[in-house]
């Protein structure tokens, strides 16, 4: 019978709905003529020492914790529970004693194409010596590529200069830089991964071509970009979707508090030294 609440077909015509958990009760016409036996309704339910127990007319409150348990394990197959497993993996670096940035910076990225089949991705951070932005992650590329990354540096100012790098703002955090719009200087045209790929024509809206990439940005301290996290569409060959793009914004704020918290405990290790001397 249907549950009065969700609307869930059961098997049993009473007992507890196998969806939301509430009490079915029997209807006046779902007993048997002339007797006081419930009907079924429909194939028999199969029987399993893993699924809760039905009870007619009461719950039993063992089946609480059993649903629970069952549902929590359903869960895990999720690829967002997935996800958010892997972060809480990552989110272990703030609890050591000595942080390393790098490491994290790598179990990130990592997990970024790991997680959403991304092609290629690389971070980058803002140096603290002289305040120019480099890669320091890059995964996916070819070596030559790779290497071409490495030699590349930014200021501030150019992480929003449009006259240069021409994009579209999708949110706070990220930009969608499009081969239609040119966006490599002559120098970072030996970044390019598939020099062979370059020139196809856009055949679909979530297509992915060789020069389309995204930059989601780092948040640091005083409204600077601590550094940003540039990736290319997914191994599919599409440019990531919006559930995509706000975790790897979440996992970009995530860097952003591991490196104030960084400089932070610096800053005291520092202080402390002081007062021994």
């Amino acid at each position: 019978m249907k549950c009065p609440e969700c609307g869930a077909d059961n098997l049993a015509g009473a007992g507890v709905c196998r969806d939301c958990g509430k009490l079915i009760t029997a209807r006046a016409d779902s007993r048997m003529p002339g007797s006081g036996v419930l009907r079924s309704f429909g194939a028999p339910a199969r029987s399993t020492t893993s699924a809760p127990t039905q009870v007619f007319g009461k719950l039993d409150h063992n089946d609480v914790a059993q649903r629970m348990r069952m549902e929590y394990s359903d869960c895990q197959r999720d690829a967002n529970a997935r996800t958010m497993d892997a972060v809480i993996a990552m989110l272990q670096h703030f609890y050591k004693p000595q942080m390393s940035i790098r490491g994290m910076l790598e179990e990130a990225a990592n997990l970024i194409q790991r997680q959403f089949a991304i092609r290629e991705i690389a971070v980058g951070l803002r140096s603290s010596s002289d305040g120019m932005y480099r890669y320091e992650v890059i995964l996916g590329y070819r070596e030559e590529a790779e290497k071409a990354h490495r030699t590349l540096q930014y200021s501030e100012k150019d992480f929003w200069d449009e006259s240069r790098w021409k994009s579209t703002t999708i949110s706070r955090q990220t930009r969608l830089f499009l081969t239609e719009d040119t966006p490599y200087l002559e120098k970072e045209k030996p970044t390019y991964n598939r020099q062979a790929m370059l020139g196809l024509k856009r055949t679909a809206l979530n297509e992915c071509l060789e020069a389309d990439y995204l930059d989601t940005t780092i948040p640091g301290q005083g409204g600077e970009a601590a550094g940003w996290i540039e990736f290319s569409g997914t191994r599919g060959g599409k440019l990531p979707d919006a559930q995509a793009i706000k975790w790897i914004e979440f996992i970009a704020c995530i860097l952003g508090a591991a490196i104030v918290c960084y400089d932070i405990r610096r800053i005291m290790a520092r202080e402390s030294a002081k007062k021994v001397v």
